[in-house]
């Protein structure tokens, strides 16, 4: 069951970077899980990363949480294994019961992407 669902809205993305602000984690979340659509990465240029730091203490200190790099193939689609060509991707992190916040950046690499997901925490 979802503690918290966000929608990540339709739209394109700018290449750069953009902070996740500091954001309470429900009591109890251990694991948090983003879904991107990938239909409309079509440029072999594109990368999608995002980098978490969780904090245990209430913000007052913090440490790594977490990275994963998404990236589109030689021809320009995102591909599974066996070279399926996905019309999703997710990367999931997990952390230890216990963590109160969490932060983060999304950088977006080479060209603009265009996508829409969701982040849920659990």
């Amino acid at each position: 069951m979802s503690l918290l669902t966000v929608l990540i809205p339709d739209n394109t993305y700018p290449v750069g970077s953009a902070p996740i602000s500091a954001q309470a984690v429900p009591a109890g979340a251990v694991q948090m899980v983003c879904t991107f659509a990938t239909v409309n990465w079509t440029n072999p240029l594109l990368t999608l990363q995002i980098a978490l730091e969780i904090s245990v203490d209430n913000q007052a200190t913090w440490v790594g949480g977490g990275a994963s790099t998404m990236s589109c193939g030689a021809d320009g689609l995102f591909h599974g294994r066996g070279g399926v060509v996905l019309s999703s991707v997710m990367a999931q992190f997990s952390w230890p019961d216990g963590v109160t916040h969490l932060r983060g950046t999304v950088t977006v690499g080479g060209a603009a992407i265009h996508t829409n997901g969701t982040v849920v925490v659990n």
